[in-house]
C-alpha cells in the first residue's frame, strides 16, 4: 500500500458537505495527525498540510494552510487555500467565528452571561457545551473563571 493509499484509507467522504473527513488520529486542537515514513522513522504531519502537498506541492515556509469549509478534520484539498496568519484570520473573522482574545470563536459575552447566570441548572457540563457547540472543557473554564473572566453577570 503507498503512503497516499495508506492516509485515504482514514478519510470517509461526507456527501453533504464534500469534505473528506479524516477518522484517525488528531492532534490535541482536533486536526488530522498523519505518519509518514522518512530515513530517520516516522514524521507526524497534519492531515491537511499533507494533503495539500500531494495534489498541489510545497508548502512555503512563510503560509499556512487554512480551511475554507472551517472543518478542522476535513482534508479535501479543494477545501483548502494558502494564506497567512492574517489571512487566516481574516477569514475566521469574515465568517463571524472570531472574537475576544480568548479564541472560542463560537463563544461570545451574551452566551458567557447566560452560563453564569445559573440559566441552565440541573443540566450537565457536557449538556450545556453542547447546547452552545463548544467543549465541556471550555464551559468548565468559564464557569470556573479561567476564562471570559472579564465578563460579569
Amino acid at each position: 500500500m503507498t503512503t497516499f493509499e495508506r492516509f485515504l484509507a482514514k478519510v470517509k467522504i461526507n456527501r453533504n458537505t464534500e469534505c473528506w473527513e479524516w477518522h484517525a488520529a488528531l492532534t490535541k486542537t482536533g486536526y488530522a495527525k498523519f505518519g509518514l515514513p522518512g530515513p530517520q522513522g516516522q514524521k507526524t504531519v497534519r492531515g491537511h498540510r499533507y494533503s495539500w502537498e500531494v495534489r498541489y506541492g510545497k508548502i512555503p515556509d512563510d503560509l499556512l494552510v487554512c480551511h475554507r469549509c472551517d472543518n478542522r478534520i476535513c482534508v479535501n484539498p479543494s477545501h483548502l487555500f494558502l494564506g497567512t496568519q492574517v489571512d487566516n484570520m481574516h477569514d475566521s473573522t469574515s465568517k463571524g467565528r472570531s472574537v475576544n482574545g480568548d479564541g472560542y470563536g463560537v463563544m461570545d459575552e451574551n452566551k458567557v452571561r447566560t452560563i453564569l447566570a445559573g440559566t441552565f441548572k440541573g443540566e450537565t457540563q457536557d449538556q450545556i457545551a453542547s447546547r452552545f457547540g463548544v467543549s465541556r472543557q471550555l464551559i468548565q473554564k468559564i464557569l470556573a473563571r479561567k476564562k471570559w473572566k472579564y465578563v460579569t453577570t
